[in-house]
This record gives structure tokens, sequence and C-alpha cells, in this order.
């Protein structure tokens, strides 16, 4: 088994990883959702509209989120920031599509995990 050093933690890697899996089927429904959207604008006003911005709102901070999880032991401030600044930027689709099972428990999990990477401590240089 792998030792750590002291201060360093594995929780901010295993939060991202979970929120990004959790976020799946919450991203698959926001899609579902957004196609919907787009067939009744388009029946009510004959033009069709982009349903896939809700699509890209969930997207990138779900992506960023899960990638920064794993920089959360060589950059833990950044990963903090990134982690913290995704779970605030997930609100936006999760209001949007009212998806809040599955977006609930990512913003939950990218918070949590932001605010453990701030714990960690920057490996020193040698």
């Amino acid at each position: 088994m792998e030792e750590t050093a002291k201060g360093q933690s594995n929780a901010p890697m295993i939060l991202g990883i979970v929120g990004f899996v959790a976020m799946i089927p919450g991203l698959l429904c926001a899609a579902a959702c957004g196609a919907c959207v787009v067939g009744v604008e388009a029946m009510a006003t004959g033009q069709a509209g982009t349903g896939s911005g809700i699509i890209v709102l969930t997207l990138f901070p779900m992506v960023a989120g899960f990638v920064f999880g794993f920089l959360s032991k060589s950059q833990p401030t950044i990963s903090g920031i990134v982690m913290v600044a995704s779970a605030a930027f997930m609100l936006i689709p999760v209001i949007m599509s009212a998806n809040w099972f599955f977006g609930l428990i990512t913003i939950a999990c990218y918070l949590i995990g932001g605010i453990l990477s701030f714990q960690n401590k920057a490996p020193e240089s040698v």
C-alpha cells in the first residue's frame, strides 16, 4: 500500500470521481430535457433554438471538477479553487433542468473535495 505524505489526502480525488460519475445520468437527463425544450419551441414558433446550452453548462464544470480532483495532490490550491468554482457553476444547470438528485450529489462532492483540497499541503520541491 502506498504511503502518503503527512497532510496529503486522497479524498478530493475520490470525491471528484464520485461527483463525475454521479452526474453522468444527470447529463443524460439534461440532454433529454434540452431536446424536449427544442422540440416544443420548434412546434410553438416554427424555429428551433439551441437546446445544447444546458448540456454545455453541465459538461464544463463536471469535467473541470473531475480533472482538478486528480491534481489535488500536486496543486492543491488551484485544485481547491476550481473544484469550489465547479460546484458553484454546477448550480446553474441544476436549477435550470431541475436535476436535483444527481446535481446536488455532484455539487456536494465537488464542494467538499475543494475544501479538503485546500487542507492538502503542496509537496515540497527537493
